[in-house]
């Protein structure tokens, strides 16, 4: 959606297309086809460009999206060989910020002319017990990419550990308010997409100063993503003062901010206080998504215990938990893979948040993280009580 309201040619947008619909728009006869690659979806994505090259043969095939840094280095499962038909049948990869790739491409003049995001369709949620009510929450891209590069971290890997910024706070400002007017609604909660938007301070702090200058932008909230290290320049106060309504934090493990502890699974990001930066948050009417990680290499049957513990503590008011998972193209794949640790049957089909048995744990049997996984969420019920979305 977004390079198709970005760029000057006529262009046509499926989203997740029945087989016959896609057949259908082969026929009409485009110069270029492009497709978003996620891990998951690479067998079908390998499909589709092969109806491509058959329906539409003189069509120039672009694939973009995280899943390309993943062709390169495949799954061992990979045996319809999936990733190499893709990479042999495209005409361009595109591995950086797709809109002024595409203008380049196509040589649609000025290519660093500014990115618009008036457009885009919202995302929402609704409470399970409100059947009827529905929450509209428009998106606004920030930026893409994160200099925090943890090993495990796929996005950060893609754009190899670097930010890449497309919109400044005053951009962010005006695209708020166009949602606004398209919603006609001054209580908005806008989700901006920024792996980790809070290590820039000033950009926080000219948001904040831009949605206070008008007593119409007053009700507007925003949802985003921030490390530890990053919270910790700001008082929850100012953070509630600039806009801020939900942070998800990554908490993943609380043996992760200690080098000699953590080893190779230590993460610089997680430096910091948590409990009083989440405390903090939730004292000042900021909801908070708190995501933890199973199956470090750090983690026995008795630390993973206290990890749990915290993080139970900690009263997130919501929260996602996940056995790690390699993914091909990051730091953390291709140490396991040195180590021999790679299950062969690891598959595309495997590339999700639940899987956890891809490779072989340091202090864990197949499938035993997977009790922990339930531990988890039962200890945060029991303790804490049903989430808001429940």
């Amino acid at each position: 959606y977004l390079i198709a309201e970005n760029i000057s040619c006529p262009t046509t947008v499926l989203e997740n297309p029945h087989w016959d619909e896609f057949e259908a728009e082969l026929e009409k006869g485009y110069d270029y086809i492009g497709f978003q690659l996620i891990g998951i979806h690479t067998d079908k994505i390998a499909d589709m460009v092969a109806l491509a090259r058959m329906k539409s043969p003189r069509s120039k095939i672009v694939i973009g999206g995280y899943g390309v840094s993943m062709l390169h280095d495949p799954v061992p499962g990979d045996k319809r060989g999936s990733a190499k038909f893709i990479l042999e049948n495209s005409d361009y990869l595109c591995r950086e910020e797709g809109v002024r790739f595409m203008r380049r491409i196509l040589d649609d003049e000025p290519v660093d002319r500014p990115i618009t995001q008036h457009h885009l369709p919202f995302t929402g949620f609704s409470f399970k017990a409100l059947k009827k009510w529905y929450q509209r929450v428009p998106i606004v891209l920030v930026s893409l990419g994160c200099p925090n590069a943890c090993p495990f971290c796929n996005t950060s890997a893609f754009f190899y550990h670097k930010k890449i910024y497309v919109a400044d706070p005053e951009q962010t400002y005006d695209f708020m308010k166009n949602y606004s007017r398209r919603l006609r609604s001054d209580n908005l909660v806008t989700l901006l997409f920024d792996e980790d938007i809070f290590q820039n301070a000033e950009y926080i702090r000219e948001l904040g100063r831009l949605i206070r200058s008008d007593c119409k932008t007053w009700n507007f909230r925003w949802f985003a993503f921030g490390s530890i290290r990053a919270l910790s320049q700001f008082e929850p106060e100012e953070l509630r003062d600039c806009g801020a309504g939900t942070v998800w934090v990554g908490v993943e493990s609380i043996l992760c901010d200690d080098p000699e502890r953590a080893g190779k699974d230590h993460l610089p990001k997680r430096h910091g206080d948590v409990g009083r930066i989440i405390s903090g948050l939730h004292k000042n009417g900021i909801m908070t998504v708190g995501s933890t990680i199973l199956g470090f290499d750090f983690h026995t049957p008795e630390n993973i215990e206290l990890d749990i513990d915290y993080f139970v503590k900690l009263k997130p008011t919501f929260y996602q938990i996940g056995p790690l998972t390699p993914c091909p193209g990051t730091a953390l794949y291709h140490r396991l893979k040195e180590e021999e640790r790679i299950c062969y049957d690891y598959q595309w089909k495997d590339i999700h948040l639940w899987k956890d048995d891809v490779f072989r744990l340091n202090n864990f049997k197949p499938n035993e993280i997977s009790k922990y996984f339930d531990q988890y969420h039962r200890k945060l019920m029991e303790e804490n009580g049903p989430s808001l979305l429940s």
